[in-house]
């Protein structure tokens, strides 16, 4: 079997608190052990924050140098603590809970929630961070990119699904806004 970064002796990392009280953000952030100041990355899963290469990628970018924090995308979810509980949850009502409770808005406030959280670690280094996501992550990743540029030095969106808006009922759609990234 590989080796998984998340068992690696040189990365810290865990769930951590970016915001906290009734409208509470979770996350999973990964840093390397030695001391230092490193660039940040946010990532932006495409479902669940458990979901197991969420902390393996945040590891593995901790095992290049990076800090990585994982956001919780959708914490209108219910709330699981590990990615057999999430398995149980039926596709269909996190899909529902998408189509009712997902705004664009509030996934731009919990993302900006999470950068300042990372910008503000002693270990990472000032000025803007990457962003990236999976899926529809990526999506997301690609309108805070475009929405944030003060903030955001670089997106990589994996597998970002350009039709994602006209799917899920939304505004803009990431062939709307590529031509605006810098």
């Amino acid at each position: 079997a590989p080796r998984m970064a998340t068992s690696d002796l040189a990365v810290k990392h865990g769930p951590v608190s970016i915001r906290d009280g009734d409208n509470g953000l979770m996350g999973h952030l990964a840093r390397p052990v030695a001391e230092g100041v490193y660039p940040g990355i946010v990532v932006i899963p495409g479902n669940w924050l458990v979901e197991p290469y969420i902390p393996e990628f945040v590891a593995r970018l901790s095992q290049s140098g990076f800090v990585g924090l994982a956001v919780d995308a959708y914490p209108m979810f219910p709330k699981v603590k590990t990615w057999d509980e999430a398995q149980k949850v039926p596709w269909e009502g996190t899909q529902k809970l998408i189509q009712e409770k997902w705004t664009e808005p509030d996934m731009l406030r919990d993302v900006r929630d999470a950068t300042g959280y990372l910008r503000r670690q002693p270990f990472v280094s000032r000025g803007k961070v990457g962003i990236t996501g999976f899926c529809g992550g990526a999506w997301n990743a690609i309108l805070v990119a475009v929405d944030a540029p003060e903030s955001i030095a670089g997106v990589v969106a994996f597998y970002a699904p350009p039709d994602a808006a006209k799917q899920n009922n939304r505004t803009r759609s990431v062939l709307d806004v590529l031509g605006t990234l810098t």
